[in-house]
């Protein structure tokens, strides 16, 4: 799944075939918008939302093309601003991770990480002369995923257990500084994919037609609260492991 704001795009991997939904808090319900078919972009696609743009990362050839979204259009990623190749900056074991100006560059296996700022003009989408790019490595962020909401980042271990900080790209020595944020410590299913949906994080398990919802109020002491689940389609979304066939994504 792939998510901008409040809006979740549902893409069939291996025929191109999408579905767009729109969720309203009020009633907790994904509501269907348009569907489509892309023919260039199929199973190796990821999509990495940020801002109204969302980056189409091939994972065999690191090459990418960065679409501006337009919701009003038949095609919503009918418009290329640029596109190129990320081989210089990572290798397809690295996860990209949006956060509102930056990319945070995260390899699990070492626990190292690049953070910079996101230029949507470059040919590697970041700014590489920037006082604010950082670089690092986790000792205890090893193997995780993380995931970015609300200006926080969730980094899930291999057990499943969550912990959260908050993101502070300005930051000299590292974009994820202690203390960890209380209230945000739990437990998820590692069997659980995950995606951010505007100010909420969406868990579905494969052959499901549900989804677990759970909001995030970065304004409360305790900024995760209760989780929600709702039925979000007719059929299941197949293997959700590696991703392959149907896949979601916030967009």
């Amino acid at each position: 799944m792939t998510s901008m704001n409040n809006f979740l795009l549902r893409r069939t991997q291996s025929t191109g075939k999408w579905h767009l939904y729109q969720f309203l808090d009020g009633d907790s319900t994904l509501h269907p918008v348009k569907t489509g078919q892309w023919d260039g972009i199929k199973t190796g696609h990821q999509f990495i939302p940020i801002g109204n743009y969302v980056i189409d990362r091939d994972t065999n050839s690191n090459r990418f093309r960065l679409f501006q979204v337009d919701i009003s259009q038949p095609d919503i990623l009918s418009s290329v601003v640029t596109e190129g190749d990320l081989s210089s900056e990572l290798d397809p074991t690295t996860a990209i991770i949006p956060l509102g100006n930056y990319l945070l560059l995260y390899w699990p296996d070492t626990g190292a990480y690049k953070c910079k700022r996101f230029d949507p003009f470059s040919p590697t989408l970041m700014l590489e002369q920037s006082s604010q790019n950082i670089a690092g490595t986790w000792q205890t962020i090893i193997n995780a995923d993380l995931i970015p909401v609300a200006g926080y980042v969730v980094s899930r271990d291999q057990n499943g257990a969550c912990r959260t900080w908050m993101f502070d790209g300005a930051s000299a020595k590292d974009p994820l500084p202690d203390p960890q944020v209380r209230g945000m410590q739990w437990t998820i299913d590692r069997n659980l994919a995950l995606c951010t949906l505007g100010d909420n994080i969406v868990a579905w398990r494969s052959k499901s037609c549900d989804v677990t919802i759970w909001p995030v109020n970065p304004t409360q002491a305790s900024p995760l609260l209760p989780s929600k689940q709702i039925t979000a389609w007719q059929d299941s979304l197949g293997t959700v492991a590696p991703l392959q066939g149907k896949r979601v994504a916030p967009i």
